[in-house]
C-alpha cells in the first residue's frame, strides 16, 4: 500500500492539489461524476471506455472458435472476442488403444499338440495434434500423447498378471480353440485443442472397469494324412502309421500328393481320416510310367485307430488304410500321384 499526492483537474480546467488518495491492489485513479477522486479497477476503466462486455450474452452463430450457443461472459475483452472470431480452434484426432495376440508358427496344427506361448502386444493408441508455438501452426499428425496409460495387468486365457505372455495348459482339441485376452491400463492424458484447452473429451479412464479386449486368436486343431513306402511290413497300428515317412496336415477330399517308390520297397501305404473316406473312396492313384489308375490293386479294407499328436481318447480318430503289397519288392523307381 502507498500514499501519493496528485494534482487534479477541476471541471473548469484549473488545477489544484488533491487530497491524499490511497491507491492499492493495482487500482487506477479516476473521477466520479461529481469530480471526486476514486480508485477504480482495470475492468472498471475498460468498462468506462467501452472495451469489455458489460453483461453476459449467448452467441447465436458459429464463427471462428466461437460456437453457436457459447456464453460470452461479462468483462470479456472485445479484443479477445475479435481474436476468437478470427482464430479457428483445432481439435485432436484419436487412435483407439488395441491389444493383439500372437502365436508362433501356423495356427492350424494337429489335434493333440500342446499349446504354445501366446504373446500380447498392447498399443496405447494416440492423441494426434499439436500446436507449434514457433511456427504458429497446428500439426495434426504430430503425437500429442498416448490415448491410454501404461499397461498394468494382462489377462490371457486363464492367466492374470503383469507378464504379457502365457502358455495355455492342455492340448489342442479338434476344431476351433479360441484364446482371448485383455489388458488393464492406467488412465490416459486429457486431450487438448490448439488453444491448449480441454476439448471436452475426458482422458481415457483406466482400471479394471475399462479393459482393452483383444481380438481373440483361434488355433484350429485338425488331422494329418500319413503316407509313404516301407522296407518291412509289420502290422499297421497307430504307432506304425505315424512312423510312415510322409505326412500332410489338414487333408481334404481332393487333396493331391505324390509317393516316390524306390527299388527294395515292399509296400505302399496311405492312411487318412475315415471321415474323408465316408465322402467317397480315393479318386485316383495314377502310376507314373503307364499313366493308369492303379487303385484297384490297393487293399482298402483295414481301419486303424490313430492317436493325435498326444495320446488319449479325446485326440484319436479312425483312419482308412490303403495298402499295396506286390508279390516281390519293387525293382524299379516309380511314382504314384494320389488324389483323395
Amino acid at each position: 500500500m502507498s500514499k501519493t499526492v496528485h494534482f487534479l483537474i477541476n471541471q473548469d480546467g484549473t488545477a489544484h492539489k488533491g487530497e491524499d488518495v490511497v491507491v492499492a491492489n493495482n487500482n487506477i485513479l479516476g473521477f466520479s461524476n461529481d469530480g471526486v477522486v476514486v480508485a477504480k479497477t482495470p475492468d472498471m476503466v475498460k468498462s468506462d471506455l467501452g472495451l469489455i462486455v458489460g453483461s453476459t450474452f449467448t452467441s447465436d452463430v458459429t464463427i471462428g472458435s466461437i460456437n453457436e450457443g457459447a456464453d460470452i461472459s461479462i468483462n470479456t475483452s472485445y479484443i479477445d472476442i475479435i481474436s476468437a472470431m478470427l482464430t479457428k480452434v483445432y481439435n485432436p484426432t484419436y487412435v483407439a488403444p488395441t491389444l493383439s495376440l500372437s502365436w508362433p508358427g501356423n495356427k492350424t496344427v494337429e489335434i493333440g499338440e500342446a499349446f504354445q506361448q501366446v504373446s500380447a502386444v498392447f498399443n496405447p493408441g494416440r492423441i494426434n495434434g499439436v500446436y507449434n508455438g514457433t511456427t504458429k501452426v497446428w500439426e495434426p499428425s504430430t503425437k500429442q500423447a498416448d490415448r491410454a496409460g501404461a499397461a498394468t495387468e494382462y489377462i490371457i486365457g486363464t492367466y492374470t498378471g503383469s507378464l504379457n505372455y502365457n502358455t495355455p495348459s492342455g492340448f489342442v482339441a479338434a476344431g476351433d480353440n479360441i484364446i482371448t485376452g485383455s489388458v488393464i491400463h492406467n488412465a490416459g492424458s486429457t486431450p487438448l485443442n490448439s488453444k491448449g484447452l480441454s476439448t471436452g473429451l475426458s482422458a481415457l479412464p483406466g482400471g479394471a472397469l475399462n479393459p482393452v479386449t483383444a481380438t481373440s486368436i483361434t488355433i484350429v486343431g485338425t488331422r494329418k494324412l500319413f503316407y509313404g513306402t516301407r522296407t518291412l511290413t509289420p502290422v499297421l497300428d497307430s504307432a506304425k502309421v505315424r512312423l510312415l515317412p510322409h505326412n500332410s496336415l489338414n487333408p481334404q477330399k481332393g487333396t493331391t500328393f505324390v509317393i516316390d517308390i524306390e527299388p527294395g520297397d515292399v509296400d505302399v501305404v496311405i492312411a487318412y481320416p475315415e471321415s474323408i473316406y465316408t465322402e467317397g473312396p480315393i479318386s485316383s492313384i495314377i502310376h507314373f510310367s503307364s499313366n493308369m489308375d492303379v487303385q484297384q490293386a490297393f487293399d482298402k479294407t483295414q481301419t486303424v485307430t490313430v492317436q493325435g499328436a498326444t495320446s488319449g481318447v479325446a485326440y484319436e480318430a479312425e483312419y482308412r488304410i490303403y495298402k499295396y503289397t506286390p508279390l516281390s519288392p519293387f525293382t524299379q523307381a516309380t511314382r504314384y500321384t494320389v488324389t483323395l
